[in-house]
């Protein structure tokens, strides 16, 4: 490999590296007690090695979450920060147009105790960039996520 290149390369990685670092940590709990053996195998899932970067878990780096903590239960702020110009706000006209529907959901309907704190699509880094530009526009954000079994 040519010395420009190489340098290029190593550049790109010592990029990459500071803007990981630079990543909100997300700390993100498996219970135990709502489905033990499911459970471990999920966080077992999450916390293997990466399939290409050995020394990072498997998702744990530019995971793609929404924090809802941040919007205090209030639909209303989340929709408020993705209707904006440059958001969601021109594709959810779009979509209304071609007869796409939206339905309130009880998230405690999707989730076995009621808490949830983050929303997650897998991860933003390693998405495609349409699909990136799909979760910034709805309100994803990458961060590191650190897990806990309890």
């Amino acid at each position: 490999m040519a010395m420009p290149a190489l340098f290029s390369k190593l550049a790109n990685g010592a990029r990459l590296v500071r803007e990981l670092a630079r990543l909100p940590v997300a700390p993100l709990r498996f219970e135990l007690q709502r489905n033990p053996d499911g459970i471990r195998r999920a966080h077992a899932l999450f916390t293997q090695r990466h399939a290409r970067y050995k020394i990072i878990g498997n998702k744990t780096m530019g995971i793609a979450l929404i924090d809802l903590r941040a919007f205090k239960g209030q639909p209303s702020a989340y929709l408020a920060t993705v209707q904006r110009s440059g958001h969601a706000g021109p594709q959810s006209k779009k979509a209304t147009a071609r007869g796409y529907t939206l339905r309130r959901i009880d998230r405690n309907e999707h989730i076995e105790e009621g808490e949830a704190d983050y929303f997650m699509y897998d991860t933003y880094l390693g998405a495609k960039p349409g699909l990136r530009d799909f979760k910034r526009r709805v309100g994803f954000q990458p961060y590191r996520a650190r897990y806990a079994l309890v």
